[in-house]
């Protein structure tokens, strides 16, 4: 990659995500100086594969996002997807909050749908206190890939202008 010539800094903190047929599976961080040759160094790279995933998304959504458990089930990766992962007498706030915690990914499936769903907005914001920036880059438990689906909503105002939302 090339930077400006009149960049004020001497390195970037990079991140590389690892998709797998869309599905986003890891991520590779790392630190490069910012020399006139570059090829001479070698950065130390730091990755990690994703093992706990949480799914969120509306209901009404939930033929668009299926492709998304289904690709962390072939992967046997462990995720929640609520059509998957509860059991019936489960308290679900309870069970969702638990999941977060322990979870190394949260995926938003945003869409007009999600906007007006009280459990995605539960859960956005849970995650959210757990991850980057609300946290600092070296003490967030938890990535958060957010994805915008049809119908399409305008993107969360706690999120835009932070996260890149990918359209599926």
């Amino acid at each position: 990659y090339f930077v400006p010539e009149n960049i004020d800094v001497d390195e970037l903190s990079c991140e590389a995500n690892i998709f797998v047929n869309g599905a986003l599976i890891g991520e590779m961080r790392f630190l490069t100086k910012i020399v006139d040759a570059p090829r001479a160094l070698n950065p130390h790279v730091d990755t990690r594969r994703f093992n706990r995933i949480f799914i969120s998304y509306a209901h009404q959504d939930a033929d668009q996002i299926k492709f998304l458990a289904l690709a962390y089930k072939a992967q046997g990766v462990d995720y929640f997807y609520d059509r998957h992962s509860l059991a019936p007498g489960d308290v679900y706030e309870e069970k969702i909050f638990d999941y977060i915690d322990s979870s190394d990914l949260f995926v938003l499936c945003w869409s007009k749908n999600a906007e007006s769903s009280e459990y995605v907005a539960k859960e956005k914001g849970y995650a959210l206190q757990r991850a980057y920036p609300q946290k600092t880059y070296e003490t967030a438990t938890l990535k958060i890939c957010p994805f915008s689906i049809e119908p399409r909503a305008e993107l969360p105002n706690d999120m835009k202008g932070i996260y890149n939302f990918e359209e599926i």
